[in-house]
C-alpha cells in the first residue's frame, strides 16, 4: 500500500479541470460572439458592451489559470509516479540485500 496519490488518479483530475477551462472558454468566445452580433446600439448597449468585455476577460482569465493548475498537477503526477518506481527499486535492492545477509548468516551457522 502507497501513501503517495495514484498518478493516474491525478491525471483524470487535471483533465477534468482542463475540459472546465475549454468550457469556460467556449463560454467566453460565445458571449463575445453574441455581443458583437447584437443589433442593439447606443449608449445603454456600449455601457453593456464594456461590461460583458470585462466579462470575457475574467472568463480567460480564468480559463488560463485552470490550464495552469491542471498542467501543475500533470506534472506533480509525473514526480508522484518517478518517486513510486523509486521507491519500488529500493525496496526492491533492500529485501535483495536483507534476504542475502539473512542467507550468509544461516549459511554460516550451518542451517
Amino acid at each position: 500500500m502507497s501513501l503517495l496519490p495514484d498518478p493516474a488518479d491525478l491525471r483524470a483530475i487535471a483533465d477534468r479541470i482542463a475540459a472546465h477551462a475549454t468550457g469556460t472558454r467556449s463560454r467566453a468566445h460565445a458571449l463575445g460572439r453574441a455581443t458583437a452580433e447584437s443589433p442593439w446600439r447606443g449608449t445603454a448597449a456600449d455601457v453593456f458592451g464594456t461590461s460583458a468585455a470585462e466579462v470575457i476577460g475574467e472568463l480567460r482569465r480564468a480559463a488560463a489559470r485552470l490550464d495552469d493548475a491542471a498542467d501543475a498537477l500533470r506534472r506533480h503526477a509525473d514526480r508522484i509516479g518517478e518517486a513510486s518506481a523509486l521507491t519500488l527499486v529500493e525496496h526492491e535492492i533492500t529485501h535483495g540485500v536483507l534476504s542475502g545477509a539473512v542467507g550468509g548468516a544461516l549459511s554460516l551457522l550451518g542451517l
